[in-house]
C-alpha cells in the first residue's frame, strides 16, 4: 500500500516521497508536487511543477529501459532526475540535472 501525501492525500510512489519538516515541528510525507509548492511558497518563488510521463529507451545491446522522472525545487536550484525502478525503488540507470531557478523580473 502506497503512502498518502499529507497535503493532497494522493498516493505517493515510493521513489517520489519526500519527508519534509524538522525535529522541532515533525515530519510530513509529501508528494513531489506538494513538496515543490511548499518550497516555492517559503522561498517566495513562482514555480510551476511539471509531471513527466515515463519513457522507454533501448540501449546499445537492445535492452529496454523505462525511466521515471522526479522534479524537485531546491531553493535556488531545480533538480530533474530520470531513474529506472525495480520493485518501485530506484535501481539501474539514474541521471540528474541541476539548474538555477530562473527568476522573473517584476
Amino acid at each position: 500500500m502506497a503512502d498518502l501525501c499529507h497535503t493532497c492525500s494522493a498516493p505517493i510512489a515510493g521513489y517520489d516521497s519526500v519527508s519534509f519538516g524538522s525535529m522541532e515541528t515533525g515530519y510530513r510525507e509529501l508528494c513531489s508536487r506538494c513538496f515543490n509548492e511548499e518550497v516555492a511558497k517559503r522561498g517566495e518563488i513562482d514555480f510551476q511543477h511539471v509531471n513527466f510521463e515515463p519513457i522507454d529507451m533501448t540501449d546499445a545491446t537492445g535492452k529496454a529501459h523505462r525511466f521515471h522522472f522526479r522534479l524537485h525545487l531546491l531553493g535556488d536550484r531545480v533538480s530533474l532526475e530520470a531513474l529506472e525502478l525495480k520493485d518501485g525503488a530506484p535501481s539501474g540507470y539514474q541521471f540528474q540535472m541541476l539548474a538555477d531557478v530562473q527568476r522573473s523580473e517584476a
